[in-house]
């Protein structure tokens, strides 16, 4: 638990803070004296000691210093001289402190310009070299024009001139000043002009120009040329012409160059390569004797024009028309192609646009027409032909002539209740175009027909093809029965009978002639089983039209070898080998009396059989 405790004073003693000031830290390069004040400060109260250095040198040991600093004449760069302030206080504590004081060579002015030589108005581009320097003073031509270190604003604006650049340079106004002088030149910029003509208008869509250079180069020669045409093209020649194709407002610019390389200002004109306009109209068919107006859908004046100026209309027919909306009537049907030319205000290239046109016609009435016979229909035929570029689909209106009711069927049926002549009216149009319509008349001969007719009998034999006819003038026939008829509907059918026809057949022939009236003929046919030469036992050549003549029935006799008549007592009175020639009851051309005579006749059938028959005939007179 044995301590003790021991005491030691110690003094802390302050340093002193060490610094000074200086009337002047930069001098020109002449001898100067400069006074250097003491700042330390000292907490202390002991005696402070001071030490000046000048470059590490003692010169004195007073509190403030003032000292002749003796710079050479000749330097080239600063001269720095390092001043050293020491502050110690009794107790051997040390402070210091060292500043520079500088002594500068001759302010040296110095400029650069990289080109001497420009085009007025000419920015002069200037860079101050200038060493030991801090105020400056530009001279233009002996005129303070700046004091900046590197002016900006310094423009020679007249041309062909000499011009003197002058640079003073100091540090301030107890030094010695110094200056340089430079020699700028500018030269004339070329005045820039040009015309142009046009080698092919602009309103023809196709501009052709012809530039010439117009510029002047006084006292320095063009040696270069530029043009810009507007639309990328770009030419180095004097005098180009350039053609424009497209529909365009151009802007054109020119510029020179001498042989200094100044460039003159630019010159722009504007030209205009006026488009080509469009139009287009549209059409609808129409009807003959109606006006048409074409209506124009597509109407552009083309580039650079304000409205179409002029039209001129072609309808197709020989006739035109120069108005906007034209309305125009076609003389005739058919197809047209119409035509239409514009021309706008600022543009001598005109557009065409054409349509065809149809204009409807009226359709041609025509007709026919089968039977006239009364009481029987009258079948109307139409025939009649569309109207140019109708469809189809006719109106039709018939008046029959007889004050009947009018149809407004195509092809009507109508029946006559009296004999005579009718006017018959046909009126036709379309549906597309129903007022226009065209008429025809004909007349018609209602009449009736003829009486039926009996034929004379024919005889013939079995098996052996018999030609029958019927007479002319119809236009069908109908055999009733058709009973060994090859062909029953004919004029001329053929008729062969076999074992089992009867031995008589009466036909009757239905006959339609051309004028639709129905008749009935009638043939009488007698058929025997072989051919024969029958003959009447008796005739009566009176004149009245009945039994006159005498001749033998031949039944299937192809020709005779004669045919003989003899009195009572054996004389010859006639002769013939003509089947076809009767005895008319004469001698000589005289009438005989009536008498009973007798016959002789050889024939030789159709099959070469040779037939003589022989018999009495009574001639009988009233």
């Amino acid at each position: 638990g044995c301590r003790d405790t021991g005491y030691l004073s110690a003094n802390v003693i302050a340093s002193p803070k060490t610094d000074f000031i200086s009337s002047d830290t930069i001098k020109c390069f002449k001898s100067d004296t400069i006074t250097f004040t003491n700042k330390t400060t000292y907490a202390g109260l002991d005696a402070v000691a001071y030490t000046w250095k000048v470059n590490d040198t003692s010169k004195k040991s007073t509190t403030n210093f003032i000292y002749d600093f003796q710079v050479p004449f000749n330097i080239n760069s600063p001269v720095i001289y390092r001043i050293k302030l020491i502050a110690e206080n009794s107790f051997g504590c040390k402070d210091s402190i060292t500043k520079n004081a500088s002594f500068l060579p001759p302010s040296q002015a110095n400029i650069s310009i990289p080109s001497r030589s420009g085009c007025a108005p000419f920015n002069l581009s200037i860079t101050n070299n200038s060493l030991f320097a801090d105020t400056y003073s530009w001279y233009l031509n002996d005129t303070l024009v700046s004091n900046l270190p590197n002016p900006t604003n310094i423009v020679l604006t007249r041309p062909a001139t000499n011009y003197t650049i002058k640079l003073v340079a100091n540090r301030n106004p107890s030094c010695q000043a110094d200056s340089s002088i430079s020699i700028v030149s500018t030269f004339e910029k070329p005045l820039v002009n040009f015309s142009s003509a046009e080698l092919k208008p602009a309103c023809t869509g196709n501009l052709q120009l012809q530039f010439t250079d117009l510029s002047i180069g006084n006292l320095n020669p063009i040696t270069q040329w530029f043009w810009d045409f507007g639309d990328g093209t770009k030419s180095s020649l004097k005098n180009p012409s350039y053609n424009y194709t497209l529909p365009e407002k151009y802007l054109v610019k020119h510029a020179v160059t001498n042989d200094k390389g100044c460039k003159s200002d630019t010159m722009s004109r504007y030209y205009t390569n006026f488009g080509k306009p469009t139009v287009r109209f549209s059409l609808t068919d129409a009807c003959l004797g109606t006006s048409i107006r074409p209506i124009i859908t597509q109407n552009n004046p083309g580039f650079g024009s304000t409205t179409i100026a002029k039209y001129f209309w072609d309808f197709g027919d020989g006739t035109t028309d120069t108005t906007a909306t034209p309305s125009h009537r076609y003389l005739k049907e058919g197809q047209y192609t119409i035509k239409l030319i514009v021309i706008s205000d600022s543009s001598c290239i005109s557009d065409s646009s054409s349509s065809i046109i149809r204009i409807l016609g009226k359709p041609i009435a025509d007709f026919s027409f089968t039977n006239n016979c009364i009481n029987l229909p009258v079948f109307f035929i139409d025939k009649s032909s569309l109207g140019f570029g109708q469809p189809g689909n006719t109106l039709y209106e018939w008046d029959f002539g007889d004050g009947s009711a009018r149809s407004n069927v195509q092809n009507p049926i109508h029946t006559y209740k009296r004999l005579g002549t009718f006017n018959i009216r046909l009126i036709v149009s379309s549906l597309l175009c129903p007022n226009v319509t065209d008429t025809l008349q004909r007349l018609i001969n209602i009449v009736t027909g003829r009486a039926g007719v009996v034929y004379p009998r024919i005889i013939t034999s079995r098996n052996l093809p018999l030609q029958l006819a019927a007479q002319l003038g119809g236009i069908s026939y109908k055999w009733t029965p058709p009973r060994g008829l090859n062909n029953d509907s004919i004029r001329t059918p053929i008729a062969i009978y076999r074992t089992g026809d009867p031995n008589s057949i009466f036909y009757t022939i239905e006959i339609k002639d051309s004028s639709g009236c129905i008749l009935f003929d009638q043939q009488e046919v007698w058929i025997f089983s072989e051919p024969d030469i029958q003959a009447p036992t008796a005739f009566t050549p009176n004149g009245d039209g009945a039994n006159d003549r005498f001749i033998p029935v031949y039944i299937e006799i192809a020709r005779i070898q004669f045919f003989r008549i003899f009195d009572r007592w054996g004389k010859l009175i006639f002769e013939t080998s003509d089947m076809g020639q009767p005895w008319d009851g004469t001698y000589q051309g005289k009438p005989l009396p009536m008498d009973t005579f007798v016959f002789v006749v050889t024939g030789i059938d159709k099959k070469g059989n040779t037939i003589t028959r022989k018999g009495n005939v009574t001639l009988i007179r009233d």
